[in-house]
């Protein structure tokens, strides 16, 4: 997670408005971007490659911490998105 979502979810976290306005963005027809375009409204710049490319470094990350390099590639990334989601809880 960069910067700019830990600290959108630690306000989120300390308000209600914010975290009700961010949760209602999962019910959106493209809910990433809605999701982005809201946290940007209020502050908080983020765009949907940016959340593609947390969740691939953190993939990579992963693959290339086992002895040297894992024997099977990961079938998919990290989900940055669902990822903060489930921190911020409901």
């Amino acid at each position: 997670m960069n910067e700019t979502l830990a600290r959108l979810l630690d306000d989120a976290r300390a308000d209600s408005r914010l975290k009700a306005a961010l949760l209602a963005t999962r019910s959106a027809a493209d809910p990433m971007d809605a999701f982005c375009t809201c946290a940007t409204e209020l502050g908080y710049p983020v765009t949907v490659g940016e959340l593609f490319e947390m969740g691939e470094q953190f993939t990579d990350d992963i693959f290339c911490s086992c002895n040297g390099r894992a024997e099977e590639p990961i079938a998919e990334w990290s989900d940055a998105y669902e990822t903060f989601f489930a921190a911020l809880g409901n």
